[in-house]
């Protein structure tokens, strides 16, 4: 018997349902057989065709969705653009093929990684962090540590969680300041840091940190306004070492403008922390490249930590969720090494509280969490920071936008990392050479000058371009450079502020980006004016130093007859604008005819090319 069931009438479609007993095939050809029956079709079951669920993600986080880094579907990032489907470091298909085993309480076994966070504090009774926080058994009460005691000996009493070198209140015998027991967060960075590495995974509530198993040691290095000392980075570090951790994680920088033959000590003691042949094994030491959004290998500009070159250093670059190279991150394909996730990051801040921060800070922790889940599910790598940092350069994605800016051409891949961890292929490295390049453009050009100049080296697999000098009036000029594909590589021009170094005044010794192929152009566009003999001065409010800037102009404070400063006004200085195209044609000769108040234009003298891929 078959029960009929009308779908829409209009157009005769009807659901049959057909007793089992009655065979549905021999059903369906007694109705296709009928005349009066078009069609039929079976019920074919159907399944939900969503990309992802969220129970296939493998937690169940409250904010997991928001962590694109983690696990890109497309989805915006907090306060950001949507984002590009799969770029991120692949960290959800990490946990389902290489998990590890859990465990409760403060159990350390070979699974267990440390990393310490020099920052400044973590704020460790967090909801979302405290399960995963250090503890040094010896030290705390529960488990029999006597405060104001040096239970372990290690010449840090109470250093249950960490220590605090920022705030020195406790004088060892010989004079200095030893630091206090409590590195609590007092500024939100460190906390924000250590919820990327470690926040608990799987709790209902919060993020889920990249590695379930590392435990973090707050190591508190700066203060409340995110400031400190070379002294406390030093002790921070050290400590960190010789207490155990396989990894420190440090988003923090010494500005360029100190003289790097002055931080000799500060490298000595990175190369011997990061050595794997030292007392107890190497420690990884991950540090940001900072945000000047400046090529780092030139030494004028380079940051410490991240430009030094001890092997067991790792400098990060941060990247956002469409897979570009973030536009305040530094970079440099000799001292940075790859990029990860720094844009619209949500992580922990203090008191139980969850916030949006960028920059290379935030992709900092990221590597350094991949970092410590290699070692935990290879625990063999422990000691070997050398290895695990080839491991992740050598299994980075290699994204166009990041080609050139960093060693590994692009961003950290976690999944790849395990999956090649035993079989990845070191690179060799890269043979530069170097050929001279004779080219100048200075001065007495016609207006609206836009010249195009090509470079090509045979066999250049890439090729970077060393200016002599460079001299350009950032309201007028731009240069701009780019690869064999006409693709911009980087740019230097009248709105920028501080790009690649530049400001408006002369530099020497610049080296462009890595440009992949054997081709490259350099276009230099000017407004060409003419400078009058005498620079005329026009007399204007303070308040309106705005429309001076506006009319291409620069402005000093205007003096009073006694020559002291005047407060009220300013000296609007310009170049004469009223000249015909026509004129500056004729005159081009003209000694009184430059591109611009305060450009030289600029000097190529050679080039750097490699045969090799990198």
């Amino acid at each position: 018997m078959l029960k009929i069931f009308p779908i829409l009438e209009e157009i005769s479609v009807y659901h049959l349902v057909v007793n089992a007993s009655h065979g549905y095939a021999k059903v369906e050809r007694a109705l296709r057989a009928s005349p009066e029956i078009q069609n039929v079709e079976p019920n074919y079951k159907v399944q939900l065709n969503a990309v992802e669920s969220k129970a296939q993600w493998g937690a169940n986080d409250q904010f997991l969705f928001y962590q694109w880094g983690v696990n890109n579907i497309g989805q915006s990032a907090p306060w950001g653009l949507p984002g590009k489907y799969g770029a991120d470091m692949k960290v959800i298909e990490t946990w389902k093929k290489f998990p590890l085993p859990e465990v409760s309480g403060d159990t350390y076994d070979k699974n267990t990684t440390i990393v310490a966070v020099l920052d400044t504090g973590i704020w460790a009774k967090h909801e979302d962090l405290n399960a995963n926080m250090w503890v040094n058994k010896k030290e705390a009460a529960e488990y029999g540590g006597i405060a104001g005691r040096d239970d372990d000996g290690n010449g840090y009493p109470d250093d249950v969680n960490g220590y605090d070198f920022n705030h020195r209140d406790v004088k060892l015998n010989h004079g200095k300041n030893l630091g206090s027991s409590d590195p609590t967060d007092d500024h939100g960075h460190g906390t924000h840091c250590a919820g990327v590495i470690a926040a608990v995974r799987n709790n209902d509530v919060g993020i889920a940190g990249v590695n379930p198993r590392a435990k973090i040691m707050s190591v508190k290095v700066l203060n409340g306004n995110g400031g400190g000392t070379l002294d406390d980075i030093l002790d921070g570090l050290v400590y960190a070492y010789k207490n155990g951790a396989d990894i420190a994680s440090a988003s923090l920088g010494v500005p360029a403008n100190y003289d790097p033959n002055r931080l000799e000590i500060f490298g000595k003691v990175i190369d011997y922390v990061t050595t794997t042949n030292s007392k107890r094994g190497g420690m990884l030491f991950v540090v940001a490249a900072g945000n000047d959004g400046k090529n780092i290998d030139i030494k004028s500009q380079a940051t410490y930590p991240a430009a030094y070159s001890s092997p067991g250093i790792l400098t990060v670059g941060a990247s956002d969720n469409q897979d570009n190279a973030a536009n305040f991150s530094n970079y440099g394909h000799e001292n940075v090494d790859v990029f990860a996730p720094g844009v619209g990051v949500l992580s922990t801040v203090l008191k139980n509280g969850y916030s949006i921060m960028s920059g290379t800070s935030m992709a900092t922790p990221y590597v350094a969490g991949i970092a410590s889940y290699l070692m935990s599910y290879y625990p063999e790598l422990k000691g070997q920071p050398e290895k695990v940092k080839q491991i992740i350069l050598a299994t980075a994605d290699k994204v166009p936008s990041m080609y050139g800016k960093s060693i590994s051409n692009g961003r950290i891949n976690a999944l790849k990392a395990l999956e090649n961890a035993n079989s990845f292929e070191q690179s060799n490295p890269i043979q530069w050479t170097q050929v001279a390049h004779s080219y100048a453009q200075k001065e007495h050009n016609v207006e609206l000058v836009d010249i195009r100049h090509e470079i090509k080296q045979d066999n250049a697999k890439a090729l970077r371009i060393h200016f002599n000098f460079i001299n350009i009036d950032k309201r007028f000029d731009a240069l701009y450079i780019y690869d064999k594909d006409l693709t911009l590589v980087s740019k230097i021009e009248r709105d920028f502020v501080g790009y690649d170094g530049l400001s408006g005044v002369e530099l020497s010794g610049y080296w462009s980006p890595v440009i992949k192929g054997d081709k490259a152009y350099v276009r230099f566009v000017n407004s060409k004016v003419k400078k009058t003999k005498v620079m005329p001065g026009v007399q204007m409010k303070a308040s309106e130093t705005n429309n001076c800037l506006r009319e291409g102009g620069e402005w000093r404070v205007a003096t009073l007859p006694d020559g002291s400063p005047d407060a009220e006004n300013i000296q609007c200085i310009k170049d004469s604008m009223d000249i015909a195209y026509g004129d500056l044609k004729k005159d081009t000769d003209d000694p009184n005819v430059f591109f611009s108040h305060e450009s030289k234009g600029f000097e190529i003298d050679m080039i750097e090319y490699t045969e090799n891929e990198i």
